[in-house]
C-alpha cells in the first residue's frame, strides 16, 4: 500500500534494498529504504492502510516480538497497537473501510468469535455481527460503498450459492 510517498510491503522476504527486513519494509518512492521495521515471523500476505495504521494479514505469529496472530496493526512510526483480532488461521487478504477491517481467508475464529473465512474487525479488534459464512478459502477483498466483493474457493457464501465470486452488503448481519 501507498501512504504519502511510501509504499508499504509485505511478503515472505527477510531482506530488501540489502537491509533486513522481515516480510514487511516501508520504502520511499524514491526506492530508500525506510526506518519502519515490524519484524514479523512468518509470510504477510495482505496490507491495508488507514490513516496512520498498517493493517497486515498472514501466516505470522508474532510482530515485533509480541504475539499477533495472522493479524496485526502497527503506526507508520513503526508502533505495533494492541488491535488483536487472534485469527486462529491464515488471513490471506484484507480491506480497510474506516475503523473496520474485513478479512478473509483460512480461520474459523477472529475477533473473538467464529467466524467462517471473512470476517469485520471493528477498532477494538473484536468481530462485528457481520457474518456471512464462506465454505472455502476467501482469497481476495474489495470495498466499494458498503459492497464487499469477494472471490475464493467458495461455492456458498452468506447463505447464497456463488462459485467462486460474490457481492456482499456490509449492512446485511
Amino acid at each position: 500500500g501507498i501512504s504519502g510517498s511510501t509504499i508499504y510491503a509485505g511478503g515472505a522476504f527477510t531482506t530488501i534494498g540489502g537491509s533486513t527486513r522481515n516480510r514487511l519494509a516501508a520504502i520511499g518512492t524514491d526506492g530508500t529504504l525506510a526506518d519502519w521495521n515490524p519484524n514479523a515471523d512468518g509470510a504477510v500476505n495482505a496490507l491495508g492502510i488507514s490513516g496512520s495504521t498498517i493493517y497486515a494479514g498472514g501466516d505470522f505469529t508474532t510482530v515485533g516480538g509480541s504475539t499477533r496472530n495472522r493479524l496485526a496493526a502497527i503506526g507508520t512510526d513503526g508502533t505495533l497497537t494492541d488491535w488483536n483480532p487472534n485469527a486462529n488461521g491464515g488471513v490471506r487478504t484484507l480491506a480497510v473501510s474506516g475503523s473496520t477491517v474485513y478479512v478473509g481467508g483460512l480461520f474459523g475464529n477472529v475477533g473473538g468469535s467464529d467466524r467462517s473465512r471473512i470476517a469485520a474487525i471493528g477498532a477494538d479488534g473484536v468481530a462485528t455481527g457481520w457474518d456471512p459464512t464462506a465454505n472455502g478459502t476467501v482469497r481476495t477483498l474489495a470495498l466499494s460503498g458498503s459492497t464487499v466483493y469477494t472471490g475464493g474457493d467458495f461455492t456458498l457464501i452468506g447463505g447464497s450459492a456463488r462459485n467462486q465470486l460474490a457481492a456482499l452488503d456490509t449492512e446485511d448481519v
